[in-house]
């Protein structure tokens, strides 16, 4: 009993702590708070900068998630792996215009043209007439697209697992409520942003916190 004790005295503590710092303070803030001060910290964690911390671990991850998605397409017909992003685009979003697949997908340009081209080629994509305006095509997935799709989906989840191998779901539940609203905004402001300077990046950016 002493010892539970001290374990409310200590998140008391801890709370007052929080709520000192923080004036609209509530108890998932403080949750998400208390862990991130509690867990084990790795000494590659630069305490002055710690986005600069997790863009190199995010930037690994996407690395390693690349080289293990990368072998697990390769017994498959797409002659590039990474094009599956695209048919995962239309199967999220449907029939689309190109550049606004292309802008989803967060792609330059001409890799993504060229890419649509190719699964056109290939039979995984149907292109067709929009009846609105004669000039835009619209793509959807074929049926070899489709059949395609959840053969390799299904790879897409194992070389995922891989890299959270060990993980437990609520630590990446976790991560992914902390991250996702951030990945909403940029996700957001992508098109209008990538082909600005820095400067004018930092300025839109300073007004849409």
């Amino acid at each position: 009993m002493k010892k539970n004790k001290n374990i409310v005295v200590e998140l008391v503590n801890e709370w007052d702590k929080f709520e000192s710092h923080h004036e609209d303070a509530d108890i998932e803030a403080f949750c998400r708070y208390y862990l991130a001060n509690k867990k084990n910290k790795s000494k590659s964690v630069d305490e002055n900068n710690p986005s600069v911390s997790l863009m190199k671990v995010i930037s690994v991850l996407h690395n390693v998630h690349s080289n293990y998605h990368k072998s697990a397409m390769m017994d498959t017909t797409l002659e590039h792996p990474e094009a599956f992003s695209l048919l995962l685009g239309l199967k999220y979003k449907g029939e689309t215009k190109k550049t606004e697949l292309i802008n989803m997908m967060m792609l330059e340009y001409t890799t993504g043209i060229e890419w649509i081209n190719k699964l056109i080629k290939e039979g995984y994509i149907i292109e067709r007439s929009d009846i609105n305006d004669r000039r835009s095509k619209l793509l959807h997935i074929s049926s070899k697209g489709e059949k395609f799709y959840e053969k390799a989906y299904k790879k897409t989840i194992e070389s995922a697992r891989l890299v959270f191998e060990g993980v437990p779901d609520e630590d990446i539940k976790l991560v992914l409520q902390l991250l996702i609203p951030i990945e909403e905004k940029h996700h957001r402001l992508h098109a209008e942003l990538k082909n600005k300077d820095f400067e004018d990046i930092k300025k839109v950016l300073s007004t849409k916190n």
